[in-house]
């Protein structure tokens, strides 16, 4: 991180334009050539049977990682809160 912070802001002001550019261009083929085509996942999920423990298990491991970004609980310097969510 710290060679990170010697890099110019022009450098990296290219890197973000680069990053948007790109983003906007994936979504364009997206919307383009696969509307309509693919499903989404209240689709998927609406007729699958799903385990109730299995869910019960996400869900507090939704709520453990919540609450340990709402205290900045970060272990050195860790964020271990998005291991649990993504």
């Amino acid at each position: 991180m710290k060679r990170f912070r010697e890099v110019s802001p022009s450098l990296k002001a290219r890197i973000a334009g680069l990053i948007l550019a790109l983003v906007v261009l994936t979504s364009a083929i997206t919307e383009f050539f696969a509307r309509g085509r693919l499903s989404s996942a209240a689709d998927l999920a609406a007729g699958m049977p799903v385990n109730r423990n299995l869910s019960l298990l996400a869900a507090i491991s939704n709520l453990l990682a919540l609450t340990l970004e709402l205290v900045r609980f970060p272990p050195h310097g860790v964020n271990i809160g998005l291991g649990f969510h993504g």
